[in-house]
């Protein structure tokens, strides 16, 4: 299973590749990658590049529906983190 969630990262690296204008993968790249570190590796790197992938969406379309559907998840997973 470790190696599946690797996969959707990849694929969505190369579609980002191709045209930095797009949105809606970047906001799916924010979730693979947060799944895959959340999951696997549990590093603060993995963690920053979602970050930054879903920083990236919301700065290209502030209003894109799927990119806060999605970050929404993660942010709250992150605060649970911190939380006793």
């Amino acid at each position: 299973m470790g190696e599946s969630w690797h996969l959707p990262s990849r694929c969505t690296s190369a579609v980002l590749a191709w045209t930095h204008r797009t949105r809606r993968p970047w906001a799916r790249l924010g979730r693979a990658r947060w799944l895959s570190d959340k999951y696997n590796l549990g590093s603060l790197e993995g963690l920053r590049a979602a970050e930054e992938a879903f920083q990236t969406a919301l700065r290209l379309n502030p209003s894109l529906t799927l990119a806060h559907n999605l970050y929404t998840p993660y942010q709250v997973d992150r605060a649970a983190r911190w939380m006793p």
